[in-house]
C-alpha cells in the first residue's frame, strides 16, 4: 500500500514539474494599447455669414468723386443690374453731388468712370452707368415686406477711404417702415417722406451707397445714412429695396422723377390718446384716418382750404387708414395730379380737390 502511495506522490511530483516547465516557455501574451495622437490644424472657418460675403463682395464698388482731376471724396455703390455691355451702378446722390468726374473701382481692381442716368434728390439715390470688359454680376433683389425685425443683416462697403474697400460689418434689422421727412433744397419746408430701414449694422462715412443684404445674399437695403452724438449707438438707415426698386425703374425710364406733394404733416388717428380723441370730439372707437397737425402756408393742401385737426379718411374715394397709405398714393402720382380728399372736420364729413405740388 505504501508502495502505490509513493508511486502516486511521484507522479503528482513529475507532473507538476511538468506543468511548471510549460507555462515559463509559453511566449508571453502581453497586451498593448496602442494611443493615435491626432494633431489638426484649421486652415478655415465657413459659415453662413462667410459664404453670403463671398457671394456679395464682388457685387460692391467704390465710388470716387472727383474735383479738378483729384479725388475730393469716397463712397460705395451697389452693381444693380447689367444689360446690353453696361453696368449700372446704384449710390447714393449725395456721394457723387457736385463731382466733376466719378469713377468705380470693382472688386478686380478695375477703375472705370460713370455716366450719370439720373437721380433722385428727394430719396437721395443716383443712378450710374458704365460699359466694361470684364464681367459683372449684379445683386438678386430681395423683397423687403418678407424682412422681420431681428433678421441678421450684412453691410458691405468702402468705410473711411478705398483702402478698407469690402469691409464688412454684421447686425441685425431694428426696424421697418420708417418715415423720414425731407428738406432736400433746405429751404425749411419739408419736400419728400423717406421711408427707411432702421439697423444696428456698424456704419461709418463712406458706408453711404453701399450695400445692405440678408443672409441669403439678397440685396435689401442702400445705406444711405446714420445717427450720431453722444446719446446714440448703432442708429444707422437704409433705403428698402422695394422703394429703390421703383426709383430705379424711373430714373432709367426718365432720367428723373417727380413725386406729388401735399404740404401737411400729423399724426396716425390709430396712436391717438383717448383724451385727444376726446378734446377733438372723436368717436373713441375710431382708429382709422390722418389728423393733419400742420399745413405748410401756400402748399397745395392749404390752397384746397384743408386746415390743422382735419381728419384725411379718404383719397379717390379710397380708404386712408395711415400716413403710410397716404405716402403710397402719392408715390405714383406727379406734381399738378389732383386728387379729391374726404376728411372730417367737427365730425362732419367734406370733400375737396387737391391739386399737388
Amino acid at each position: 500500500m505504501k508502495k502505490f502511495v509513493y508511486v502516486i506522490i511521484g507522479v503528482l511530483i513529475v507532473w507538476n514539474i511538468f506543468l511548471t516547465f510549460e507555462f515559463f516557455n509559453q511566449p508571453q501574451n502581453n497586451t498593448t494599447i496602442e494611443h493615435n495622437v491626432v494633431e489638426t490644424t484649421i486652415t478655415g472657418y465657413t459659415t453662413d455669414i462667410t459664404q453670403t460675403v463671398e457671394v456679395c463682395e464682388e457685387k460692391v464698388v467704390t465710388i470716387e468723386n472727383y474735383q479738378d482731376d483729384v479725388v475730393d471724396s469716397v463712397g460705395s455703390g451697389i452693381v444693380y443690374d447689367c444689360q446690353q455691355g453696361e453696368v449700372y451702378i446704384v449710390t447714393n446722390y449725395h456721394v457723387i453731388e457736385g463731382s466733376q468726374r466719378v469713377n468705380a473701382i470693382f472688386a478686380n481692381g478695375a477703375n472705370v468712370e460713370l455716366t450719370l442716368v439720373g437721380y433722385d434728390e428727394n430719396y437721395d439715390v443716383a443712378l450710374l452707368k458704365a460699359a466694361t470688359d470684364f464681367n459683372v454680376e449684379p445683386f438678386v433683389h430681395g423683397d423687403t415686406n418678407l424682412l422681420k425685425k431681428g433678421e441678421y443683416a450684412i453691410a458691405i462697403g468702402s468705410p473711411i477711404a478705398k483702402d478698407f474697400a469690402g469691409s464688412v460689418t454684421f447686425g441685425v434689422i431694428s426696424g421697418k417702415d420708417l418715415l423720414l421727412s425731407v428738406d432736400s433744397d433746405n429751404d425749411g419746408i419739408f419736400d419728400a417722406d423717406m421711408v427707411l430701414l432702421q439697423t444696428d449694422v456698424a456704419m461709418n462715412v463712406g458706408n453711404s451707397g453701399g450695400a445692405l443684404v440678408n443672409l441669403n445674399g439678397e440685396l435689401i437695403g442702400l445705406n444711405t445714412l446714420g445717427l450720431t452724438g453722444s446719446n446714440v449707438q448703432g442708429m444707422n438707415f437704409a433705403i428698402p429695396i422695394n422703394e429703390l426698386a421703383y426709383i430705379v425703374e424711373q430714373l432709367m425710364e426718365n432720367g428723373i422723377i417727380e413725386r406729388g406733394y401735399l404740404g401737411i404733416s400729423g399724426e396716425d388717428v390709430a396712436n391717438l390718446e383717448n383724451y385727444e380723441k376726446s378734446y377733438l370730439n372723436l368717436n373713441l372707437e375710431l382708429n382709422e384716418g390722418y389728423l393733419i397737425k400742420v399745413v405748410e402756408t401756400d402748399g397745395p393742401a392749404y390752397n384746397a382750404g384743408l386746415q390743422v385737426n382735419d381728419i384725411i379718411v379718404a383719397i379717390n374715394d379710397q380708404n386712408v387708414s395711415d400716413y403710410a397709405q397716404i405716402r403710397d398714393m402719392l408715390y405714383h402720382l406727379k406734381p399738378q395730379d389732383t386728387i379729391e380728399i374726404t376728411y372730417l372736420r367737427n365730425n362732419i364729413e367734406e370733400t375737396c380737390s387737391v391739386v399737388l405740388g
